[in-house]
């Protein structure tokens, strides 16, 4: 393990970039209307103490995981246990848990509620599919076989607005099935908390037979990739320092901030030369003018369609568009905010 002084200078580092103006507005247009930046911030903030190790994380995917998990209005790491920020080697994952799914789900506006339990031997439990599908389940709560070894099975029962039902139930060879496929199938929660992971298992399933969210059907597909170890493709934009400079204080606020810092006047007097143009601040003069008419155009949409244009773009694509210096592409998604 590095040593502690080498985390707290990279715990300071992205302190000091979460505090930025540049980040505290994406994550204030990133975030829904029960959370704000400065609590998005904090919890943060105390995710790093919780977990230190996530200070060396690539600064791409612990920035990509926690403006994902504030898109979706999740907490991470919090009392709720509704997502989780986990660093596997430098890589940042975002962990939905069965709470956040279930929150989610209740948020999609269709369902008024979603739950799921687990069935042990002695409990009594019966259910048929078909055209008038039921299910139901007695629990024998003074059994003494209410171990994980003497788990039957898991199901998950979601009620809509409607009144009308949907459920899913999953054997224990289903879930362990789809354990063995975990690239933490040996260790971590499938291992400590084997009925808390089969009961996410089976509202994961349910959930894409549901009435879903963009936001739902998100947060089903990363944890599905989290759980495979397949990339979550969530990284934001790369504001690692190169070689030899020091570390970023954070996204660039403006023209000034990409200029390089002129070199040092040298001792001896030379005679001064003209400077040329330089095409690469020009460059980004130009960019810069595309990024202030985004900025411009967003907030004259409607709420809705700032929401549409989030989702199908993304401030993060943005601001990795605008770094490459790519005018046509940064123009292709103004017309796409405009047509949202």
């Amino acid at each position: 393990m590095p040593p502690l002084t080498t985390i707290q200078q990279k715990t300071e580092n992205i302190k000091t970039l979460m505090s930025s103006k540049a980040m505290q507005h994406q994550i204030a247009l990133a975030a829904p209307k029960h959370l704000t930046a400065d609590r998005i911030t904090r919890v943060f903030m105390t995710s790093l103490l919780k977990t230190p190790k996530l200070a060396l994380c690539t600064r791409e995917s612990l920035m990509g995981s926690m403006l994902t998990c504030t898109q979706l209005g999740l907490e991470p790491d919090s009392a709720a246990q509704m997502a989780h920020l986990i660093p596997y080697g430098d890589v940042c994952t975002l962990i939905v848990g069965y709470k956040g799914l279930m929150a989610l789900a209740r948020r999609s506006g269709d369902i008024r509620s979603l739950d799921a339990r687990v069935v042990y031997e002695d409990d009594y439990f019966e259910f048929e599919f078909g055209t008038a599908p039921k299910l139901k389940h007695v629990p024998d709560l003074l059994s003494d076989k209410r171990d994980p070894e003497n788990i039957e099975c898991v199901y998950a029962v979601a009620i809509m607005k409607d009144g009308g039902t949907q459920f899913d139930i999953m054997t224990k060879k289903d879930v362990n099935l789809i354990m063995a496929r975990s690239k933490a199938s040996a260790k971590g929660p499938w291992v400590t908390d084997w009925p808390e992971m089969a009961r996410k298992t089976v509202i994961r399933r349910l959930c894409k037979y549901l009435p879903s969210s963009p936001e739902l059907s998100q947060a089903v597909t990363l944890d599905e990739q989290a759980e495979r170890g397949i990339s979550q493709n969530i990284d934001f934009l790369d504001l690692e320092p190169a070689e030899g400079e020091p570390e970023a204080k954070g996204p660039p606020e403006s023209l000034e901030d990409l200029t390089p810092d002129p070199a040092p006047k040298a001792k001896a007097k030379t005679k001064a030369k003209a400077t040329s143009p330089n095409p690469q601040v020009e460059q980004l003069a130009v960019i810069e003018k595309i990024r202030a008419g985004l900025a411009a155009d967003f907030a004259k949409l409607q709420p809705d369609q700032q929401k549409t244009f989030l989702r199908t773009c993304g401030l993060e694509a943005i601001e990795r568009v605008a770094m490459e210096a790519d005018v046509s592409v940064l123009e292709s998604f103004r017309d796409a905010m405009m047509s949202a």
